[in-house]
């Protein structure tokens, strides 16, 4: 995975996305909450209706899906503001599956909106 970090004039920050996927790759559900924004939303790509809101629903998700994915390899990473995709591929169920996420990031570099599209759904 490639280090990204976010810079200013000062000091190096760990970059909120690539600090999420990493912790993702190895379930670490306190390092991706960690990134996360207090009011962070997740819209479920099942349903496309349901949104999953705030740190503490979010921690509950993140547990439950990564727990379950084997062998996530993040491939790519676009974008460099504000708006990111992140492109992953895994195992669930025996099944291949891929995402890109498209994750926004709020002013202060936390992710506020989580949107997973993954596929194939059967």
């Amino acid at each position: 995975m490639t280090d990204h970090k976010k810079t200013d004039s000062t000091t190096a920050t760990p970059d909120a996305v690539a600090t999420f996927c990493a912790a993702a790759q190895t379930n670490d559900v306190d390092a991706m909450v960690g990134v996360l924004s207090p009011d962070v939303e997740l819209r479920s790509p099942l349903s496309g209706r349901m949104i999953f809101r705030g740190t503490t629903d979010l921690r509950i998700l993140l547990f439950t899906v990564f727990g379950g994915l084997r062998g996530l390899r993040w491939q790519d990473f676009l974008g460099d503001g504000q708006t990111r995709v992140a492109v992953s591929e895994a195992r669930v169920a025996g099944f291949r599956i891929s995402d890109a996420m498209v994750i926004e990031l709020d002013d202060a570099g936390r992710i506020a909106r989580i949107r997973p599209h993954l596929r194939p759904w059967l």
